[in-house]
Order: C-alpha cells, then sequence, then structure tokens
C-alpha cells in the first residue's frame, strides 16, 4: 500500500507562504492544505491562488472550510478558480466549522446543512444551477468537478462523508479502535448510497515532529494536541472511541479552549498549557501522532498502515516548517 503525506501550510507572511509550499512540493508531499479561519489566518482563497502559482505538481485545498461564512455559490466559485489557476489541482475541504465560526460567536453547522451544501457546490460546478434553503442559484463560468472532502470525526459525519464525499479527511486519530470505527462508518455511509470504498479518497488527519525525544518532539506539537481534543469534545466525545478517563478532561478543554490563538505555535500558549494541565500529551500524542527519532515515527506509520490508513494530512506551524518538511522528507519518507 503506497504511503502519501499532506501538510497544513499557515505561514504568517506572504515569502514564508512560498517557501513552505515550495518545499513542501520539493520535499515529495502530495498535497498542500491551507487553513480557513479568517479570524486567525490570511485569507485561505487568496492564499491558495499564490500556492498555486508558486507550485507545479501538489494538489490543494482548504484546510477546511465551513458552510457557514460563505455562500455556496461563493465558494463553488471561489475554488474553482483556484483549479483554473493551478491547472485543475484544486479540491474542496469542508467540515461543520470550528475556529472560523466560533470567532464569529456561531454554532458549527449542522449536518443537514453540510450535506444541503456540498450538493449544491458540487451541482452548481457540473450544471450552473442549484437549490440552496429554497432559493435558485447559479454559476455561469465553470463546468467540473473539484473533489470535495469531508472533514469528519463523528460517527454520523464520517457515514454522511462515505454516503456523498469524494474524499473524507478523518479526524478520529490513529488508535487501533478509531481507525476501525471510523472505516466502518464511512462503509455504512457508501453502501447505503450504493457506493463503492474504493471510489472513496480517504486522509487522516495527523501531527508529526522528528525529535530525539518523544518528549520534546510532543512539546512543541502542544498547540495541535489542543486543536485536536477540542475537535474531539465537540459537542461531546461520545461515541468517539474515547476512554472514559479522557471523557472529562477533554470536556474541560474544550470549554477553556482559546479560538483567537488556534493552532498559533508556543508551548506556552493558552492552549498548549490546558493540553499540560489537564494531563491529556501522551493519550493525544499516542493516538494522533508520529513522534520521536526518525526510526520511532517510520514504525508509528507501518503500523498506522498496517490498520488500513495510509494517507495522512499533517498540520505544521513550527518556527522552522521547513525544517520539518526536510527532516520527514529524508529521514522518514525515503525509507518507507
Amino acid at each position: 500500500m503506497a504511503v502519501q503525506f499532506g501538510v497544513l501550510v499557515m505561514p504568517n507572511t506572504t515569502d514564508k507562504l512560498i517557501e513552505h509550499v515550495r518545499a513542501a512540493e520539493s520535499a515529495g508531499f502530495d498535497r498542500i492544505r491551507v487553513g480557513d479561519s479568517q479570524s486567525v489566518y490570511r485569507e485561505v482563497y487568496c492564499t491558495l491562488t499564490i500556492a498555486a502559482l508558486h507550485t507545479k505538481r501538489v494538489k490543494l485545498g482548504p484546510g477546511v472550510t465551513n458552510p457557514l461564512t460563505r455562500h455556496p455559490a461563493v465558494t463553488a466559485s471561489a475554488i474553482a478558480t483556484v483549479d483554473d489557476v493551478s491547472g485543475g489541482r484544486a479540491y474542496l475541504g469542508i467540515g461543520t466549522g470550528d475556529s472560523a465560526v466560533h470567532n464569529l460567536s456561531m454554532r458549527a453547522a449542522k449536518l443537514d446543512t453540510l450535506r444541503e451544501y456540498v450538493l449544491a457546490v458540487r451541482s452548481l460546478h457540473a450544471t450552473g444551477e442549484a437549490v440552496y434553503q429554497g432559493r435558485k442559484l447559479r454559476l455561469a463560468w465553470y463546468r467540473g468537478r473539484v473533489p470535495i472532502y469531508i472533514a469528519a470525526q463523528g460517527p454520523k459525519a464520517l457515514r454522511l462523508a462515505g454516503e456523498i464525499a469524494d474524499g473524507v479527511i478523518v479526524q478520529t486519530g490513529l488508535a487501533p479502535d478509531a481507525v476501525r470505527e471510523s472505516l466502518a462508518h464511512i462503509r455504512a455511509g457508501a453502501k447505503e448510497a450504493g457506493r463503492d470504498m474504493k471510489d472513496i479518497d480517504i486522509w487522516w488527519w495527523a501531527l508529526a515532529n522528528i525529535r530525539p525525544t518523544k518528549k520534546q518532539a510532543r512539546r512543541e506539537i502542544r498547540p495541535f494536541l489542543a486543536a485536536i481534543a477540542n475537535i474531539l469534545a465537540r459537542p461531546s466525545p461520545e461515541g468517539k472511541e474515547v476512554p472514559e478517563q479522557y471523557k472529562k478532561p477533554l470536556v474541560q478543554l474544550a470549554e477553556q479552549y482559546a479560538f483567537d490563538e488556534h493552532v498559533l505555535p508556543g508551548e506556552e500558549s493558552r492552549n498548549s498549557l490546558l493540553v499540560e494541565r489537564l494531563g491529556l500529551e501522551d493519550y493525544l500524542a499516542e493516538r494522533f501522532a508520529f513522534t520521536g527519532t526518525a526510526e520511532e515515527c517510520i514504525e508509528q506509520v507501518r503500523r498506522a498502515v498496517k490498520l488500513g490508513a495510509s494517507k495522512f494530512f499533517f498540520s505544521i506551524n513550527f518556527p522552522d516548517s521547513t525544517r520539518f518538511m526536510r527532516d520527514w522528507s529524508s529521514q522518514v519518507m525515503a525509507k518507507l
């Protein structure tokens, strides 16, 4: 089974963005995601356009957008523009909404809203017309199919992805039970829609860091561990293969999560310190991350592949993200 890797890039300057996307492509990564959180990061479609103009091979998309901050016709046109600029390399990643909606004092979208939104975008691309919330929409200039990936962690969202999405970004982790149950939910949705699992492109949201020790590697990725914990706890950790002793700490983290610092780097950030104080670091790292020496990371990747996961999106926002991509490419990817 071929192993593929993608990265989520969130640089703070255009120069850094260009450096990071070129480094990702040169290092052999297959996908680039750009965070869509207007209150924390640069505008996603501007960023994706810049990334498209400075790469030739990698596929590009938001990681991930949501059904609430943009009308579906706006999203359909925006991602179609990225597809046009990139020569057909765009994909649309979408979920119910996290920091982008919470920073606007909004709640995440319902799954029925997500379903209607995804189908509207797809119809606009295919036919130029769609109906959304009882109103007729039009898109005059584009005809094609940009693959749509649903980011999902709960059983119902995973089944919805299996039913209607071109691909899934699974956010449940890489523990054996989590992988097995996630695939079962996606398969159930696919079966209900009469689809074949091999037609659904499944990626797993994960973290990674190569360092001399697991302790150092995990400490440096605490902001991302906090973000994953927050998603795992919302709206509830139930049904997500969470051991009983971690349910209450996860809920406490979600209640105190600082959305205005969402995955911003720093071991001493509010979210990073929450992970440490609530005793969640090792549990989250073991479930969601490849950490330690290169040899340890290789073994962890191989273990995940044996479980049925072979495509991984990494969130990276290190002080030197280029260092991570270079090291992962030469020390891990080259040996798999």
